[in-house]
């Protein structure tokens, strides 16, 4: 949160980025984030919100707020073990998230899937292929790098956890 307040705070009219990789989970039926050391066990409201994240940057008037997330949102652990005390599976159906048209929000999976990694690449499947795609993803060689020109790798991500056996990446 510290991190978003600081972000914030010097973003107006600026673009600002942020990337986030481990282990999400509903809150209020909306995206959240867990932090990476977080207990095996932890109560909910120490949990991040993507919706929190997205209100903290609109007050502050950005040009345009670009996340990206290499996280799924099943709330359990690499280990298979429920992360939030005291939730139930049944709050696991999210809503959609609204964001404004200036926002830009592109996950690893949706709701229902999971993100997986591969050793041989050493990285989250998704966050291997967007960094392909940030270095080499300028295919008209405009000098901009498009969400369009994005989506072919994202697809390649997406290829390349089928192959893997990763159906819902």
């Amino acid at each position: 949160k510290d991190a978003v307040a600081r972000l914030a705070a010097d973003a107006r009219g600026k673009n600002v980025y942020v990337y986030y990789s481990g282990h999400g989970f509903p809150r209020d039926e909306k995206p959240a984030f867990a932090p990476h050391d977080a207990p095996k066990s932890m109560p909910e409201d120490s949990l991040i919100s993507l919706a929190w994240i997205a209100d903290e940057f609109k007050k502050a008037s950005p040009a345009r707020v670009v996340i990206f997330t290499d996280a799924c949102y099943s709330g359990y652990d690499r280990e298979g073990r429920f992360m939030v005390a005291g939730a139930r599976p049944g709050i696991l159906k999210r809503k959609s998230l609204s964001l404004p048209r200036n926002f830009i929000y592109s996950a690893a999976t949706d709701e229902n899937g999971k993100s997986y990694s591969d050793s041989r690449i050493k990285h989250g499947i998704f966050t291997y292929f967007l960094a392909k795609g940030l270095l080499k993803g300028d295919l008209n060689q405009d000098g901009k790098i498009e969400a369009g020109e994005l989506k072919r790798f994202f697809a390649d991500a997406q290829n390349y956890a089928r192959k893997l056996g990763f159906r819902d990446q």
